[in-house]
C-alpha cells in the first residue's frame, strides 16, 4: 500500500480543489479497523484510535514505541515483526491472520501490511499496517463447518439420498441444488451429474411412472403441499429399482419452489408387499377351497341323513304303528309302542334339525329368505328379538353361491355367539348397498367384550374371519363392556355378478 499523496482535481475553472489526503485522515480515523505505520525498528509511527482502544493505550503514548509495549505475547509479536521484516526486506505485501490479545479478549486479525518509499524504486521507508477483526466470521465459519460436518455424517447415514431440488414456476426446469452420495446406490449416477442436468435422473424414470412423477411434482409445486412420489428407476443394465420419495416445499423469490426431501430405495418393500399380496391371494383361494369342499360335504351329509336315514326313520314309526294297529297287544306292551313312536318322531325331528343345520334347503331360494328365515328360527329358540332388514332384494339376487352360502354362515356364526355369551335380548341385522360396497351389520344389546383380549384362533370369531377371506371383505367388530357389540362386514362389489 502506497501512501496517500496531496492531490488536486480540478474540475473547472474555479471549481474547489478537493484534498484526498485529509479525507483518508479522516476516514482511517474513524474507521473501526486498526490501521498503524511502523519505522525500519519496528517503532509505531502512527496508530488510529481503534488500534489504540483494542490494546488499551492512549494516543499520546504511541510515539516511536514499540510492539513490545503493548503487552503483545512474545511469539503474537514475533509473527507480526516477522511480517513486518518480510515486508521491509522484498517490499511486497501480504496479508495474514493473526490471533491478538485485545481488551475484549483474544480476537482474531486479517493484517495487511504494505511497504511504504519516498521514491518509485528507493528503499522501504516505512510499514504500514491494516487488521480487520474477523473473530465473528471466523466463529460462523467454525460453526458452520461443525454444522456441514455434523449434517454429512447424519446424511451419510441415512438409507437413501437426501435431496434439495429447486424449480421455478415460469419454466418447470428442476434443478438439483443438493444430493447426496446416497444417490449412487439409487441411481449408479454421481451427485455431480445430477446437479448439471436433473433430466439425467428423469430420464432413469420408468416410462409408465414418468407421467405421474412430473403430475405430483406440478401439483406439490401448485398447491405447496408435501410431495409423494414412488415409482421405478431403470438404470441401465441393472435391475429396476423402486425409488420412494418425500419431499417438503417451500415458496422462495421470484416464483421458485424449492423442495428438501429424500429418496428411499423401497425394492424390497415393493417385493414384500408383492409377495404378502400373493400370499393373501393363495390364503384367499385356499380359504375358498376350503370353504367350498366343506359346504359340499355338509350338503352330502345333509342329503344323507334327510333321505337315507329320515325315511329309514319314517318306515320304522310307519312299521311300529301298524304293529299296534293290528292289536293283540296287552296294555303294556301298547304303551311302550307309544313311547317308540313318540321317541321315533323325536329322533326324526333331530335328523332333520341337523340336516337343516348342515345345509338349509332355504339357501336354494337366496340370501334374502334364508337370513329370513335364520332369523326367525334363531328367534323361536332364544326368545330374543331379531330384528331384519334388507333394502332391496336385487342386492341379494346377484350374488354368486359361495358368496350367499359365506354370508349366510356369518350371520349364523354372530348369531350363536350372541345367544351363548352376550346375554342380549335385541338383535338387528341389515344388509344395504354402501357405494361399492354391500354392508352387513349385526348389533346386539349385550354385555359386550373386548376384541382384542381374544386370541386369534378364538372359534367364535375364527370362523367369522375365515369366510371374510372367502368374500375378500373388510371385518370390523366395535365391542366394549356393557356397550354391546357391532359386527360390520364390507363386501367387495367384484363378488356379486352383473
Amino acid at each position: 500500500m502506497k501512501r496517500a499523496m496531496p492531490m488536486e482535481v480540478t474540475a473547472a475553472a474555479g471549481a474547489p480543489q478537493l484534498n484526498y489526503d485529509q479525507a483518508f485522515a479522516t476516514w482511517v480515523q474513524q474507521s473501526k479497523d486498526m490501521f498503524a505505520r511502523f519505522g525500519g525498528n519496528f517503532d509505531i509511527q502512527y496508530a488510529n484510535p481503534a488500534f489504540c482502544r483494542n490494546f488499551g493505550i492512549a494516543m499520546d503514548a504511541i510515539a516511536d514505541a514499540g510492539l513490545s509495549q503493548f503487552g503483545i505475547l512474545r511469539e503474537i509479536s514475533t509473527q507480526w515483526c516477522d511480517l513486518l521484516e518480510r515486508a521491509y526486506n522484498d517490499g511486497k505485501e501480504r496479508s495474514e491472520e493473526l490471533w491478538l490479545p485485545t481488551q475484549n479478549g483474544l480476537r482474531c486479525f486479517r493484517m495487511h501490511v504494505a511497504p511504504e518509499r519516498l521514491t518509485g524504486n528507493g528503499p522501504v521507508e516505512s510499514v504500514w499496517a491494516d487488521g480487520r477483526d474477523i473473530t465473528d466470521i471466523r466463529g460462523a465459519q467454525s460453526i458452520l463447518g461443525e454444522t456441514e460436518a455434523r449434517f454429512k455424517a447424519i446424511v451419510s447415514n441415512v438409507p437413501g439420498a437426501v435431496f434439495q431440488l429447486a424449480m421455478h414456476r415460469f419454466d418447470d426446469l428442476p434443478r438439483f441444488q443438493y444430493v447426496s452420495d446416497g444417490i449412487v446406490a439409487l441411481s449408479r449416477l454421481a451427485p455431480e451429474k445430477l446437479r448439471r442436468s436433473s433430466d439425467n435422473f428423469t430420464g432413469l424414470i420408468h416410462p409408465d411412472d414418468i407421467a405421474a412423477f412430473h403430475q405430483s411434482m406440478k401439483s406439490s409445486s401448485e398447491t405447496l403441499t408435501r410431495w409423494s412420489w414412488a415409482g421405478r428407476l431403470c438404470a441401465g443394465t441393472h435391475a429396476e429399482r423402486w425409488i420412494s420419495l418425500q419431499a417438503t416445499p417451500r415458496l422462495m423469490d421470484a416464483g421458485m419452489v424449492l423442495w428438501d426431501g429424500i429418496m428411499l430405495d423401497a425394492t424390497d418393500a415393493r417385493r414384500n408387499e408383492e409377495k404378502l399380496r400373493q400370499s393373501e391371494e393363495f390364503l384367499r383361494d385356499l380359504c375358498v377351497r376350503v370353504g367350498m369342499i366343506r359346504e359340499e360335504e355338509k350338503s352330502a351329509i345333509a342329503r344323507e341323513i334327510h333321505d337315507e336315514l329320515g325315511q329309514l326313520l319314517t318306515v320304522l314309526k310307519m312299521d311300529l304303528s301298524c304293529m299296534r294297529e293290528a292289536g293283540g297287544l296287552d296294555s303294556r306292551s301298547v304303551a311302550k309302542m307309544l313311547r317308540m313312536e313318540s321317541l321315533t318322531d323325536d329322533i326324526l325331528y333331530r335328523v332333520r334339525d341337523i340336516a337343516s343345520t348342515l345345509r338349509p334347503k332355504v339357501l336354494d331360494l337366496g340370501l334374502a329368505p334364508a337370513i329370513e328365515w335364520l332369523a326367525q328360527e334363531f328367534s323361536s329358540h332364544t326368545r330374543i328379538v331379531c330384528r331384519l332388514s334388507i333394502n332391496g332384494d336385487e342386492l341379494c339376487g346377484n350374488l354368486d353361491s359361495t358368496a350367499i352360502t359365506a354370508i349366510f354362515r356369518i350371520v349364523q356364526e354372530s348369531l350363536t355367539n350372541a345367544a351363548r355369551h352376550a346375554r342380549a335380548k335385541h338383535i338387528d341385522i341389515s344388509l344395504t348397498r354402501r357405494g361399492q360396497f354391500l354392508q352387513l351389520l349385526i348389533r346386539d344389546d349385550g354385555v359386550g367384550f373386548d376384541p382384542d383380549a381374544l386370541p386369534i384362533c378364538c372359534n367364535g370369531l375364527s370362523g367369522i374371519r375365515e369366510r371374510a377371506v372367502i368374500l375378500g371383505a373388510e371385518l370390523r367388530i366395535d365391542s366394549s363392556a356393557h356397550t354391546g357389540t357391532t359386527l360390520e362386514v364390507l363386501i367387495p362389489h367384484v363378488v356379486t355378478s352383473a
